[in-house]
C-alpha cells in the first residue's frame, strides 16, 4: 500500500485510506556505531521529465524486491524516511522542495523487510547519496488541540463508532468526502495534514471510529502541493466549520513541544 493514498476527485476534496495514523518517529535512539540496513542495489537518478501527474511514492516493497519512487522532491523522500510530516522538517536549502527538482529512486532487496527496515535503508540511501545529515530536537511551537465541540459530548454524524474497520471503504454519497477508519487520532492525522500544523488528539475518544468529512479546499493545503489541490468550491463548508457540524470536534490554537527533523547539511546527489 502507498503512503499517499489519497485520490484527486474533480472539483474537491482528497480520500484518504486508514493510513492516516500517527506517523511513527523512526530511527530515534540508534547511536552513531549502528549500522543501518542498506538495499541490496540502489539508483538514483534526477528526473528531468517535468511535474508529476501523480505520486508514486510507496510504503512496501513491491514483488520481487523491488521499491521505486518516480519523480520525488527530495523533501518527500526525507519525509518518507525519517516517519515525519513535511511540515515538521526544517532547514535545508530551497532545490529540496522545488517542484522542478525531482528524483527517481530504483532499489532492490533479497528478503521480506518490514516498513521499518525499508525506512531505515532509505535513510542509508540518503545519507550515502545526498550526503544527509540530520538531527531531531523538541521545537516550540504553534500547534492545535482536538476537542469535542458540544457540551453533552455528542458526536456528528461523520463519526460513527464501530467495532473494526471495513475491509474496503464504504460507498459515499459526496464525491467530495475525506474517509478514513481507526482510533480517533485519524482525525487528529486529517487536520494535521490539511492545515499543515501539528494537532494533538484531546477527545478523551477510546475506540475505532470511521470518520467521514467534506469540505472546501480554500485555506487548506494538499499533501502533494499546490499542483494536486483540487479548485475550492464555494458551496461546500470550510474545514473548521466541517469539523464542528459533521464530526462534533473543534480545534484550539495554542502552543506546545514538536518533534522535528532538522537538516544540518546535503548536497546534490552522486548519481549511478
Amino acid at each position: 500500500m502507498s503512503i499517499h493514498r489519497q485520490l484527486l476527485r474533480p472539483l474537491g476534496i482528497l480520500r484518504w485510506s486508514c493510513l492516516l495514523v500517527p506517523a511513527v518517529s523512526l530511527g530515534i535512539g540508534l547511536s552513531a556505531q549502528t549500522q543501518k540496513p542498506t538495499f541490496e542495489a540502489a539508483s538514483v537518478r534526477r528526473n528531468l521529465l517535468g511535474p508529476r501527474s501523480v505520486p508514486s511514492l510507496p510504503s512496501q516493497v513491491r514483488p520481487g524486491g523491488v521499491f521505486i519512487a518516480t519523480n520525488e522532491p527530495l523533501d518527500t523522500l526525507i519525509a518518507f524516511a525519517y516517519g515525519v510530516d513535511d511540515f515538521r522538517l526544517l532547514g535545508g536549502p530551497g532545490w529540496i522542495r522545488d517542484e522542478q527538482t525531482r528524483f527517481d529512486v530504483n532499489a532492490r532487496v533479497t528478503a521480506n523487510v518490514s516498513n521499518e527496515q525499508l525506512r531505515l535503508m532509505m535513510q542509508s540511501v540518503l545519507e550515502d547519496r545526498f550526503a544527509l545529515v540530520t538531527h531531531r530536537e523538541q521545537r516550540e511551537m504553534p500547534v492545535y488541540s482536538l476537542v469535542l465541540a458540544r457540551d453533552d459530548g455528542r458526536l456528528g454524524s461523520g463519526l460513527q463508532r464501530v467495532d473494526e474497520c471495513p475491509s474496503k471503504p464504504p460507498t459515499l454519497p459526496n464525491g467530495n468526502t475525506v474517509y478514513s477508519c481507526g482510533p480517533i487520532s485519524v482525525a487528529a492525522r486529517i487536520a494535521s495534514r490539511s492545515l499543515g500544523l501539528t494537532v494533538i488528539n484531546n477527545t478523551g475518544l477510546n475506540g475505532t471510529f470511521t470518520v467521514a468529512v467534506y469540505f472546501s479546499t480554500e485555506g487548506v493545503r494538499s499533501l502533494f502541493g499546490p499542483m494536486f489541490t483540487p479548485p475550492a468550491d464555494p458551496n461546500l463548508p470550510s474545514f473548521r466549520d466541517a469539523l464542528r457540524d459533521q464530526l462534533g470536534l473543534k480545534l484550539q490554537a495554542g502552543r506546545g513541544s514538536v518533534d522535528v527533523l532538522v537538516i544540518d547539511s546535503v548536497q546534490q546527489p552522486t548519481e549511478n
